[in-house]
């Protein structure tokens, strides 16, 4: 009792020094404008500038070891609601599934000007040419979403003599707001990534890349290697190669908030996370990616079918935005959002990242039955609740599907406290 109590006077102490840090560093920026050229109003905002990010930091720590909010959670809301910036999400990728979770969050957060429970408009990482589809399945999906202000388009590849590199390197920038020729429109930062084990790509480097992140789908890696001069006769690279390109993309992006001017922004959140969606034909592979996301050093949540026989579906199209609600975010701010789950039996599972290895270790997979069968939509629901609601600072892996254990949710709407219980449970807490 009295370690918690301890805390939450930690958090209200650090919650009161980041007002009085953000008040002196509005009253620097005013200054710099009256006097632009001046080193020391500048200096003060840069040194101001760190010491809010290093406020914010320590209170993000505070807000990590206190036990979750049944009201709130910890992750993005809980954030909300202590006074940390709100955070953007990119999804990587066209696609259906892409698009759901794009979709879904999209109208969790409102005009993303007003920043509903925690979060700005999310970004979304996709070649040109896959722009028009997106939207396309955003306006059936979810009644006239669209990505239109909020997409990262990749230009042409041809110049990418480096190959994986290149795509690592659009991706740090896109995920860092940083100008570069191939990356068009970019956005300011994002602090949380999704992103696929594995995509099913078409073009190459010369022709450029489109990849599309479908689970209902699995083709063997195209025939390219990893470098734009490699012959496409011989490819040495897999899926991954990819994952582990992309990753180091995403780790350099996430990473400058001490690093670059750039990442300094005051509204940039500072719960950098990445989420890795795991296609069933990559489970084989689980530790060599759980590796990659370890060594990156940036906290995680690793998303995995209960069996590797798992399979896939789309379910026939449903509107998430409700008739004279304006959208399920819409009204009353306190009211959280609803998800949808559409499917009977639906179970899923947290565990920490040790217990999942001791877990494979022990009994040789995840779990589940042979004949599991999960939908985009309720495992898209999944990933934006663990958004809205987990600890961004701590690193997991969920296991969804028939037969994962831990919690199970019921067909249809569930409502806040069902998905704060049923997280708690599927912890184990």
């Amino acid at each position: 009792m009295s370690t918690a109590i301890g805390d939450q006077k930690e958090l209200e102490r650090l919650q009161r020094q980041i007002v009085n840090s953000k008040s002196q560093l509005l009253m620097a920026e005013k200054m710099l404008i009256s006097s632009p050229k001046s080193k020391m109003f500048g200096d003060m905002k840069l040194d101001l500038e760190v010491e809010v990010r290093e406020l914010e930091e320590a209170l993000l720590a505070v807000l990590s070891k206190m036990p979750a909010s049944t009201t709130h959670g910890k992750g993005t809301i809980g954030r909300g609601e202590v006074g940390l910036p709100a955070s953007r999400v990119m999804v990587v990728g066209s696609g259906v599934l892409a698009s759901l979770i794009y979709g879904k969050i999209q109208r969790v957060s409102g005009t993303g000007a007003t920043q509903n429970f925690g979060l700005k408009h999310p970004n979304i990482f996709i070649a040109p040419e896959r722009y028009p589809r997106v939207n396309g399945m955003l306006n059936s999906r979810f009644g006239g979403a669209g990505c239109w202000n909020e997409v990262t388009e990749v230009g042409w590849t041809s110049t990418w003599d480096d190959g994986f590199a290149g795509l690592a390197n659009d991706l740090r920038c896109a995920v860092a707001g940083i100008e570069r020729p191939f990356v068009l429109t970019p956005r300011d930062g994002c602090d949380v990534v999704v992103m696929g084990s594995r995509y099913k790509i078409q073009g190459n480097f010369e022709q450029g890349l489109k990849f599309d992140l479908d689970f209902t789908e699995s083709e063997p890696f195209p025939k390219m290697g990893k470098t734009y001069k490699e012959a496409d006769p011989a490819p040495n690279a897999d899926y991954l190669d990819f994952f582990s390109a992309k990753m180091v993309g995403v780790a350099r992006g996430l990473k400058p908030l001490k690093g670059a001017v750039t990442a300094w922004s005051p509204t940039r959140s500072c719960a950098a996370h990445v989420i890795t969606l795991m296609h069933p034909d990559d489970m084989d592979s689980v530790n060599e990616y759980l590796s990659i996301l370890e060594e990156s050093g940036v906290p995680f949540t690793l998303v995995v079918p209960a069996s590797a026989s798992a399979t896939f579906s789309t379910d026939v199209r449903f509107n998430q935005k409700k008739e004279g609600t304006g959208g399920s975010a819409a009204g009353d701010r306190t009211k959280y959002p609803e998800g949808e789950i559409t499917q009977d039996g639906f179970d899923f599972r947290v565990d920490s990242v040790e217990t999942f290895k001791e877990r494979l270790a022990g009994e040789g997979s995840v779990g589940g039955g042979e004949d599991e069968l999960i939908t985009h939509e309720s495992y898209a629901e999944i990933v934006v609740q663990s958004i809205l609601l987990l600890d961004g600072a701590t690193s997991r892996v969920i296991a969804v599907g028939p037969g994962a254990g831990g919690a199970a949710l019921a067909k249809g709407q569930v409502q806040s406290d069902e998905f704060i219980s049923a997280f708690t449970r599927a912890a184990g807490e």
